[in-house]
C-alpha cells in the first residue's frame, strides 16, 4: 500500500532519528541541492526544515539524500572514523515502506507526484 506524502515524511523522520547521518534537500524553488547538514526536521505537518533551508514545503521536495557513510569524531588530531550504515539504512526504510534508490553510500527519495 502506498503511504500518503505526509506519512511518507513522517516516516522518514523516524527512520532518520535512528541514526547519525546527513542529508541534503533539492527543492522546486532551487537550481541547487541544501548543503549535506546532520539536522532535518518537520516542524510541523507538510513542511521540512534543516539550519540553512526552510521550511520548505514536502510537496516542492524533487529529492532527499542521505550520506549513509557516518563520521565519528575520534579527537583533534585522529581523522574521524567512518562507519557505513548502508546495509542498516536500507533496512529500516524498507521496513518503513518507504521508496529509495542506492547510489553508492547515498540514498535517494523521490516523492511520487
Amino acid at each position: 500500500m502506498m503511504k500518503s506524502e505526509d506519512d511518507l515524511w513522517s516516516s522518514l523522520m523516524d527512520v532518520l532519528e535512528q541514526f547519525d547521518l546527513l542529508t541534503r534537500v533539492k527543492w522546486s524553488k532551487n537550481d541547487i541541492p541544501s548543503e549535506w547538514e546532520k539536522v532535518l526536521f518537520m516542524p510541523t505537518s507538510g513542511y521540512l526544515e534543516a539550519p540553512r533551508l526552510g521550511p520548505v514545503p514536502c510537496r516542492e521536495v524533487e529529492w532527499l539524500e542521505i550520506d549513509s557513510l557516518e563520521l565519528k569524531h575520534r579527537g583533534r588530531l585522529v581523522p574521524p572514523q567512518e562507519i557505513n550504515r548502508s546495509e542498516a539504512l536500507c533496512n529500516a526504510l524498507r521496513n518503513a515502506n518507504i521508496p529509495f534508490v542506492q547510489m553508492d553510500n547515498v540514498i535517494r527519495l523521490q516523492p511520487e507526484r
